[in-house]
């Protein structure tokens, strides 16, 4: 018997058992689930926030609700012909769209309580025993059910076996009265899973033909706003992912159509900023600089608003575990969407994909602060912008003022349709526009990039093209040179031949050799936003980046250098980074050796006070106002 593993899935990054925490009603009841909160405003604490964009008339007529990707002369959604061809099997015999499904809507059936709480004991085997031995009798008994076929899906669905998934969820449609059991959402949910396991694997074509069936299906009807918008997303997604850019056009404007309805309202001012990332991203590849910069402006003005009751909620309140932004969210999706059966349940919970901001910021709110100098922090391989958290809580009392961004592929873009690839040369991009639009607003600002591992590499690379506006760099193990290299290289070399674009966990092993303390090994494996899981492909580029930022640094001339290596490093050889430290060209370089540090040195919760005293002594001598610019 195979050792069980728990669910993987980096895009939700939660087990089955913390979904099932969120369970705590019988399903068809979760959309009258009571809220404990009231719904938060949102109002602009920041005045870097720019004035409400006026929409131009050329914009505003193209946000006229329109079928996604479809002409109002009554042109088919794409991968269907105009003979007629219905979604989901329907007959045009006259089946209400509307019509009650005939599971029970009053509580979970048998079969489902007994699923439930496999799960909730975290006995997956069990439980995918159990489903199969209930589809084996329904088979003999001629008695299948959409229940039973969802769960099916959904056990080869966590393993990633998408194909048997799929073929699970087509024999729903498949049953003789099958059409008859399901109501419209329901239909509509069906046409999303089946989506969502092409699009898993890539398989654009049929991701767009099984959205808009769900689409189709929809109509004019409310099916929520949430689903609605998941859908106009993921064709969003699947023509991103084509360089489709015009056909793109249409659902990501419907998406900010829809995502602008709740944008007052915190839960919904994170999509309706990716909704605005889309379209910058669309009108850029078009050509279309007017509506680039239109849109570039609307995003800009929602993430410094973003950043900024981030910032107020965090110094109210505290810090909330992002677990339970998630926890929260995924109610109101749940409410929005009205899951019928466990299997639906399970299937919408673990392909949410929660919106998280890339940029995320720390600036003390005392009374006439001045901050000595602004830290833009990299996070490392597999981790993301929140890992600094605690080294920002630190340099924020010394007077600093820190941003954190999520490198392109890492963190919030993970869950950004179409934008799921590991691109480092966007990420330098990214830096350089947050290090303008910081100088823009406080043009005397020194501005100072940190990166640790990855991060620190990627900081060298984004101060070798775009070092003018910086007063100083620091990278720490920024090494390429990495400690057991051929274990490595043979794990690569043989999921390669399993698919040199399937992802595999390589997570476990690089915490392992990154720290030595539990508990950052078990924080790192249970992050929402961790990417324990890269692709063959992934790791080579991967590889071949850190080689090549050698050659880079010296481009680095003038810029201050400061180069962090801890003698304890597990994952990367100091050698490594010594040997960047003397490819830097700048006189004005420092390397600082700590003894007892292990990889983490910055992304830790265990900060060492000794390496912060240092950093911010280097870093006040280089902000003084004569120190003269690179």
């Amino acid at each position: 018997m195979r050792q069980h593993q728990p669910l993987r899935t980096n895009r939700l990054g939660a087990s089955i058992t913390a979904l099932l925490a969120t369970l705590l009603v019988p399903i068809p009841a979760l959309a009258h689930v009571p809220q404990s909160h009231t719904p938060l405003t949102t109002t602009s604490t920041s005045d870097l926030a720019p004035p409400q964009q006026p929409i131009p008339q050329s914009i505003q007529q193209q946000m006229e609700p329109q079928p996604s990707g479809m002409q109002q002369s009554g042109m088919q959604p794409s991968g269907m012909q105009q003979s007629g061809m219905q979604p989901s099997g329907l007959q045009q015999s006259g089946m209400q769209q509307n019509a009650a499904p005939n599971h029970s809507k009053g509580e979970l059936s048998n079969l489902d309580l007994q699923i439930y709480s496999l799960l909730q004991a975290d006995k997956i085997e069990e439980a995918d025993a159990k489903i199969a031995e209930a589809l084996n009798e329904a088979r003999k008994a001629k008695k299948l059910d959409p229940t039973i076929l969802y769960l099916a899906g959904f056990s080869q669905f966590k393993d990633e076996k998408y194909n048997d998934a799929i073929k699970y969820l087509k024999e729903i449609q498949e049953l003789p009265t099958g059409n008859q059991q399901l109501s419209l959402q329901d239909q509509v949910i069906l046409q999303r899973c089946i989506a969502e396991c092409y699009y898993r694997q890539r398989d654009t074509k049929n991701a767009l033909k099984h959205y808009n069936l769900a689409l189709l299906c929809a109509g004019n009807n409310d099916i929520g706003t949430l689903l609605r918008a998941e859908l106009e997303e993921g064709l969003v997604g699947c023509y991103l992912l084509e360089k489709r850019y015009k056909e793109a056009e249409a659902p990501a404007l419907i998406l900010a159509q829809l995502t602008a309805t709740n944008s007052n309202q915190i839960s919904g001012l994170c999509p309706y900023f990716w909704a605005n990332v889309y379209l910058a991203e669309i009108y850029k590849n078009l050509g279309d600089k007017d509506k680039n910069e239109y849109y570039r402006k609307n995003l800009v003005g929602l993430l410094v608003q973003m950043m900024g009751e981030r910032e107020q909620i965090e110094n109210t309140v505290g810090a909330i575990p992002l677990r339970a932004v998630r926890d929260r969210f995924l109610k109101d999706y749940m409410a929005d969407t009205h899951p019928q059966s466990l299997g639906e349940y399970l299937w919408l919970a673990t392909t949410f994909k929660l919106k998280t901001l890339p940029i995320i910021a720390w600036q003390s709110t005392a009374p006439g602060f001045k901050s000595k100098a602004t830290i833009i922090a990299v996070h490392g391989m597999g981790l993301d912008n929140r890992a600094f958290t605690k080294f920002a809580h630190e340099m924020r009392a010394r007077g600093y003022t820190i941003f954190a961004i999520d490198v392109r592929g890492f963190g919030s873009w993970m869950n950004a349709s179409g934008n799921e690839k590991i691109d480092y040369k966007d990420s330098f991009v990214d830096i350089n526009n947050l290090v303008e639009l910081i100088k823009q607003h406080n043009p005397s600002a020194p501005i100072f990039l940190l990166g640790e591992s990855m991060g620190g590499a990627i900081a060298l690379n984004t101060a070798a093209q775009f070092g003018q506006n910086l007063r100083g760099v620091i990278a720490s193990v920024p090494s390429a040179e990495r400690l057991q290299a051929k274990r490595m290289s043979l794990t690569v070399a043989l999921h390669f031949l399993n698919g040199p674009d399937k992802p595999f966990n390589v997570g476990t092993q690089i915490a392992a050799q990154a720290t030595a303390r539990p508990e950052m090994r078990t924080l790192w494996a249970n992050s929402l936003k961790a990417k324990n899981e890269l692709s063959p492909k992934e790791l080579m580029r991967f590889a071949i980046f850190m080689r090549r930022t050698q050659s880079h640094c010296g481009d680095i001339k003038t810029l201050p250098v400061l180069m962090v290596q801890g003698l304890k490093d597990k994952l990367v050889k100091p050698q490594g980074t010594y040997d960047l430290f003397a490819a830097v060209k700048s006189d004005d370089k420092t390397m600082m050796i700590v003894g007892n540090a292990e990889h983490l040195i910055f992304e830790t919760d265990n900060q060492n006070s000794i390496v912060l005293d240092a950093l911010s002594s280097w870093i006040d001598k280089h902000s003084s106002e004569n120190q003269a610019l690179p």
